[in-house]
């Protein structure tokens, strides 16, 4: 199988997408032979690396088109590693420009979609060259054998695969869990402080013993973090009881992040509002240990599914959504049984639901149990590589019979 991503999971540009490709590719290591071609921002050339059994190539990254790398060696090395690698099946992850460059080549081997988000309908789609895009998108779409939607809200509320749905497959993404033991040492706000504790000095003193409110994504314009930044202002001018002892941390890496850390030294929210940057595995998972909230502000069907959602729900922590019409988070997150669903670009709301959390301990706690026993049920990653290797089977079958016609 050949895996064409985004962005390599080692960069800092790295979101749900390469994190999804860097679990399914270790959970299929030994039932196949996968080679993964991504870009980077790292690489000055053409550069191999291997994870486990996975080899995986990235491409320098020479232009970025909307939210798109793409690399001047893509053509060439492309076609070059599909006439050596010779792959059964071709597995393309988009929104992306890779896949578009290799429509000549999908008749002589199998091909599926992950279709993990739209281009139409988010502001990428203003770029002048969108119309372009998507044509060669529909045309990518018409010579799949399948197509991987995430959630049947975004299949349906798809204007891109309203053509398509026959094609598509609704397999959600999953997480690996149980996670490794070393990524779930604490259990208190008074561990975080402990001598041998991961934090970076910066993100332990500013928590001290204080309670948390969480979020963890790529610093992107979807995100909504502006609305989570002024809700926790809200309720700190609103002088609630329950608020005085919380603290809200954002983390991630993006372009955003010196916007948003201007807004929160604009409105003198230093002392209450942490931006620490790209944080490790280790420490996300610290900090989801002793969070008492998980929120994600999203305003836009960028946010297609949102998997730090389910390590949220792992953690046993209520989480906070907004009801973003056709996005995955309204399927994973069930208001009222794993936690609350909000209006989008909606600040008050944000803060009302912060503030029921914060003061309504049991029925958050509730929610952080219901969310890990859905998680379990509905998103192992173990059960999301295991439908998509039959449909692997499937698609591979598929062709040999009509090989065989021919």
């Amino acid at each position: 199988m050949l895996h064409l991503g985004k962005y390599d999971f080692f960069t800092n540009d790295s979101g749900g997408i390469e994190t999804y490709l860097t679990t399914l590719t270790q959970n299929l290591q030994y039932s196949v032979i996968q080679r993964v071609l991504v870009f980077s921002h790292k690489a000055d050339t053409i550069t191999e690396k291997r994870l486990n059994h996975v080899d995986i190539t990235m491409l320098p990254v020479h232009f970025v088109l909307g939210t798109s790398p793409a690399s001047y060696y893509l053509l060439f090395y492309l076609n070059q590693i599909i006439n050596s690698f010779k792959p059964d099946i071709i597995h393309a992850h988009m929104p992306g420009l890779m896949p578009l460059f290799m429509i000549l080549s999908l008749k002589k081997r199998g091909f599926i979609v992950n279709w993990h988000a739209d281009v139409d309908g988010t502001a990428v789609a203003q770029n002048i060259a969108y119309p372009i895009y998507r044509l060669l998108e529909q045309k990518l779409l018409s010579n799949a054998d399948a197509v991987i939607v995430t959630s049947p809200h975004y299949l349906y509320s798809s204007r891109s695969l309203r053509r398509w749905k026959k094609k598509c497959h609704i397999i959600p993404i999953g997480i690996n869990y149980p996670f490794n033991k070393a990524d779930t040492t604490l259990s208190s706000s008074q561990d975080l402080l402990r001598k041998d504790s991961r934090l970076p000095e910066e993100i332990k003193s500013f928590i001290g013993n204080k309670r948390i409110v969480l979020s963890v994504g790529r610093m992107a314009y979807y995100k909504g973090y502006p609305f989570l930044i002024e809700a926790m202002d809200r309720l700190l001018r609103r002088g609630c009881s329950g608020i005085d002892d919380c603290l809200l941390v954002i983390a991630g890496e993006g372009r955003e992040l010196i916007k948003l850390k201007r807004k929160v030294d604009e409105m003198r929210l230093q002392k209450n509002i942490l931006l620490p940057g790209r944080i490790s595995e280790s420490v996300k998972h610290d900090l989801l240990s002793v969070a008492e909230i998980f929120c994600m502000p999203s305003i836009d069907r960028a946010e297609a599914f949102g998997i730090s959602l389910l390590e949220a729900m792992a953690h046993k922590k209520p989480i906070i959504t907004t009801h973003v019409n056709g996005s995955g988070m309204n399927y994973i997150n069930i208001h009222g049984r794993t936690g609350l669903t909000v209006p989008p670009s909606d600040s008050r709301s944000l803060a009302n639901a912060i503030l029921f959390l914060l003061r309504h301990q049991d029925v958050a706690k509730l929610m952080g149990i219901n969310g890990f026993h859905r998680m379990k049920a509905q998103f192992s990653s173990i059960f999301n590589a295991g439908r998509i290797f039959e449909l692997y089977q499937s698609t591979i079958q598929k062709n040999s019979q009509i090989s065989s016609i021919h």
